[in-house]
């Protein structure tokens, strides 16, 4: 592209970037900051989410942190389990967006464990503890046979189960955490799980197929269209996020995502769309081999790929290189690399790369093992920017140390223009407060 093709093209992006500003939602001028960061007015502050924009379009400042840490957060805020997991929505979010704020991250998550509520909500029985969130008791589950389909009851209210605390969720998205509403949901195939059990739900696809097909369509006919279209309905939300931890790899093996997840996505897709909304379906072939000596090239990019079809479909032709809740740590980063640079285009360059920290590993550490690691990711997938950061689950007893020390090594070496030789680059893990100390001194 030519200097005066850039120049008008960066001049457009500004314009439209400064007319977004003059809307009201806070997301959308969060937004439009990091529009006109990409354009290339570099002076502009970043807000967290407008840090996600630029670094979608380009090179931010430094690379994007968020994290998955409902567990962490209730157990270092002491927010009482019934109110944070059960009763109160608003509280859960506030809380959230307050660690959030604590460990200098950029987008709060404000959600609990997505994987229960619609199956508690049509009468799962589920088991719930004076320190934990509920789970569903698998022991139970409320399919026992296909046939029972039929008597449960899908006409949701709002004051069936938990759904009163996820509308209070989803509005405090915008009003708390300065995010559009959001309905986080539990995708089709986990939903079976949760209803089935992962057991007998295997079994089916094994040796019943045409019944587990009716439950997987009854699921994305009927079940999913009257709870989003309920949730829809009472707050506003045209977006959803379904997770889909269930169907990981090799919980599935990518054949069987292709047979048994992308089809149902696809059609829950098409489906909402004509409702007015616009749905996202995460999870699905995350690579979660536990054996480093058993990792496989191929076999990893057949889950890339296959993840983003479940995403968006068949027009997914390279795939997202993606990191989820595997060993990420113990990955060979450069095959993650050189994946993203196979799928260049003349348009996008580069493909975005989403990296995790694992769960056992950011509990665990230590904290020096956390930062190498950050370090070697920002080293071998971060130069090109398009990189994000994920604390792919925070656990409860977590050292905050941990957590602290991940974030400033991102913001250290992740700084663009990033040093050609980070091993030159000073970094000490950060002093901080406790958060009961640090929360006072917010007033």
């Amino acid at each position: 592209m030519s200097a005066k093709r850039k120049l008008v093209a960066a001049g457009l992006a500004a314009g439209a970037a400064a007319g977004a500003c003059a809307l009201s939602p806070p997301y959308m001028r969060s937004s439009a900051r990091g529009f006109l960061y990409a354009a290339g007015l570099k002076q502009v502050p970043l807000p967290g989410l407008g840090r996600v924009v630029a670094t979608i379009l380009g090179k931010p400042d430094y690379p994007p942190c968020f994290a998955q840490m409902h567990e962490h957060v209730q157990y270092i805020s002491g927010v009482a389990p019934r109110e944070f997991y059960l009763t109160d929505g608003y509280k859960m979010a506030v809380t959230t967006k307050l660690v959030n704020d604590y460990y200098g991250m950029d987008v709060p998550l404000p959600f609990t464990d997505t994987y229960n509520i619609e199956a508690e909500a049509m009468g799962a029985t589920m088991i719930a503890g004076d320190i934990d969130m509920p789970t569903i008791d698998y022991r139970k589950p409320l399919v026992e046979n296909i046939s029972d389909i039929d008597r449960i009851d899908i006409d949701f209210q709002p004051d069936w189960g938990r759904i009163g605390y996820v509308i209070d969720t989803i509005r405090a998205m915008r009003e708390v955490c300065g995010l559009p509403e959001l309905i986080i949901f539990c995708a089709p195939f986990s939903l079976a799980v949760g209803l089935r059990s992962y057991p007998k739900l295997i079994r089916d696809m094994r040796k019943d197929p045409p019944a587990a097909h009716a439950l997987m369509t009854w699921i994305t006919e009927e079940v999913h269209p009257r709870y989003l279209g309920l949730l829809k309905r009472e707050t506003g939300a045209r977006i959803g996020i379904g997770a889909d931890a269930w169907a990981a790899f090799p919980n599935l093996t990518v054949d069987m995502v292709e047979e048994w997840v992308v089809p149902y996505n696809s059609r829950l897709r098409r489906r909402m769309k004509k409702e007015g909304m616009a749905l996202i379906l995460i999870g699905a072939a995350d690579y979660c081999e536990e054996q480093a000596a058993r990792f496989d090239r191929e076999t990893m990019e057949a889950c890339w790929l296959t993840h983003s079809r479940s995403i968006v479909g068949d027009w997914a032709v390279n795939g997202m290189p993606f990191m989820g809740m595997g060993r990420t740590q113990e990955w060979p980063l450069e095959w993650m690399q050189e994946f993203a640079v196979r799928g260049t285009s003349k348009r996008y360059g580069k493909k975005a790369i989403l990296a995790s920290v694992n769960a056992r590993f950011i509990r665990e550490g230590p904290a020096e093992a956390i930062v190498d690691f950050v370090k070697r990711t920002v080293d071998v997938l971060a130069r090109e920017g398009k990189f994000f950061i994920f604390l792919a689950q925070v656990p409860a007893a977590t050292p905050p140390e941990h957590v602290h020390a991940a974030v400033a090594a991102l913001k250290t070496y992740g700084r663009y223009p990033i040093a050609e030789d980070l091993d030159g680059v000073e970094f000490r893990v950060p002093e901080f407060e406790p958060f009961d100390v640090w929360l006072r001194k917010q007033g």
